[in-house]
């Protein structure tokens, strides 16, 4: 393996993780969001249902936010 090789794997794992940590943050927000105004409550929440419907490997679109699989077309 060349050393450029494993500079430009390196540097796609950590774009990787980097899109992969806002997509969580992201999430994190909108549930604080929805728990702080009411909409939800901490009783209400299926924790086997949080964060399904968004593909985090695949959740930037070309606006740079996180794109649910609703909002993909």
């Amino acid at each position: 393996m060349t050393t450029t090789k494993l500079f430009v794997d390196t540097r796609r794992d950590i774009d990787l993780h980097r899109r992969k940590r806002n997509v969580l943050y992201d999430l994190f927000k909108a549930l604080l969001h929805k728990l702080t105004t009411g909409d939800i409550q901490v009783g209400e929440l299926d924790p086997s249902e949080i964060g399904q419907g968004v593909d985090v490997d695949n959740t930037m679109g070309r606006s740079g936010r996180i794109q649910m699989d609703a909002d993909k077309s």
